[in-house]
């Protein structure tokens, strides 16, 4: 039987919303080394974020994404509500992150 629970965390500020996700995201993987055997998997989930285009104009949005691809967290998954909108108003013209590229 599947055991599934939806973890929502607190509101954070736009800069931490990848690093809350990577931190359950390497917790998984650090339990399942330590618990999984062969026969019985006991920790197999995935992890997921919901970003818009502030998130990701935040430097340590980056920097977290580039330590996930490095530590190879492939059950981590983001997923990237491009708008042209920010807590600040439009992005158009101050934002010109080519983000697909760059991810």
């Amino acid at each position: 039987m599947a055991i599934r629970q939806v973890l929502k965390p607190p509101p954070v500020r736009l800069d931490k919303v990848w690093r809350t996700p990577s931190d359950w995201a390497i917790a998984e993987r650090t339990l399942a080394a330590q618990f999984n055997q062969p026969d019985h998997e006991i920790v197999d989930h995935f992890t997921y974020v919901f970003m818009g285009d502030g998130c990701l104009m935040e430097g340590i949005s980056h920097e977290v994404c580039s330590l996930a691809g490095t530590l190879g967290l492939g059950k981590l998954i983001g997923f990237y509500d491009h708008n042209g909108i920010s807590i600040d108003g439009e992005t158009e013209g101050w934002f010109t992150d080519d983000t697909a590229k760059t991810f």
